[in-house]
């Protein structure tokens, strides 16, 4: 079994006779141990090798892209189109740099490669001021912005940084994704032993057929086409409320989005 997984097969296991008698001895426990970790072995490698999948399709077309705009740019001796050239190579360089620096963080996440320790922490305090601090881009963008937090502690146990992001980025596509007018709702509850983060908004709303697929990676809802985006920030909130034993749910409320984060509460 071990030959075959060093020549790449990776579902080879070792055959449990199973049985009273050996489900207690110790080659019979061995065998099961070897068999959780070929599972796990499994597991890293297929989503290492998703990722350099993705990493291969998304990097492509902003390179060729890039390769273009700077070849344009060594051609004319005219120095207006060259700078209007590179000014395109510079926006492509800044894409690449935001989509390489999030797919690293969603692998990470996904392959249990932890940056800081877990720790237990006000999950309350951490909303609030992300929150905050996002209120006065939801003003200039003329929405109304609501944050029912409670001013008692919520306390988890995880890793803050991950958590910021993911209320970041919940907090960031509900206002890209709301039109003038409308209204964000940050909230944030304690339920016997759970902490209930949401994002509501009054915006464009998920089409219905592109709800089951809204957390894989690089998926854009056909609605939202227009409106930039790396089609990886939910794939992350996904992966981090997993790793921190929770779950993550979309819904359409009929005049807008939901999003509610599920995490356990560290009492």
């Amino acid at each position: 079994t071990a030959s075959r997984m060093a020549e790449g097969d990776l579902t080879a296991r070792v055959p449990d006779a199973g049985g009273p008698a050996s489900s207690q001895d110790e080659l019979g426990q061995m065998a099961r141990a070897f068999n959780r970790m070929a599972g796990q072995v499994e597991s890293t490698i297929v989503t290492l090798r998703q990722f350099v999948a993705d990493a291969a399709h998304q990097l492509h077309t902003p390179l060729t892209a890039l390769r273009t705009n700077l070849e344009l740019a060594a051609g004319p001796e005219d120095a207006a189109p060259q700078n209007i050239y590179l000014a395109r190579a510079q926006g492509q360089v800044a894409r690449l740099t935001n989509l390489t620096d999030e797919l690293l963080q969603l692998s990470r996440v996904e392959t249990g490669i932890a940056g800081a320790p877990s720790q237990r922490f006000d999950l309350a305090a951490l909303v609030r001021g992300l929150a905050e601090a996002q209120a006065a881009r939801a003003e200039q963008a003329g929405l109304a912005f609501d944050l029912a937090v409670p001013a008692a502690p919520v306390w988890v146990v995880g890793q803050p940084e991950q958590l910021s992001a993911l209320v970041d980025n919940l907090v960031d596509n509900a206002l890209k994704f709301t039109p003038a007018g409308g209204a964000v709702t940050v909230s944030l509850a304690f339920e016997e032993v759970t902490a209930v983060f949401s994002v509501e908004d009054t915006g464009i709303g998920i089409p219905a057929d592109d709800l089951p697929k809204l957390f894989h990676r690089f998926h854009r809802a056909r609605n939202a086409a227009a409106i930039p985006g790396s089609g990886l920030g939910l794939a992350y909130v996904k992966a981090v409320a997993e790793h921190h034993g929770g779950s993550v749910l979309a819904e359409n409320t009929g005049r807008g989005a939901r999003f509610t984060v599920t995490l356990p509460a560290g009492q």
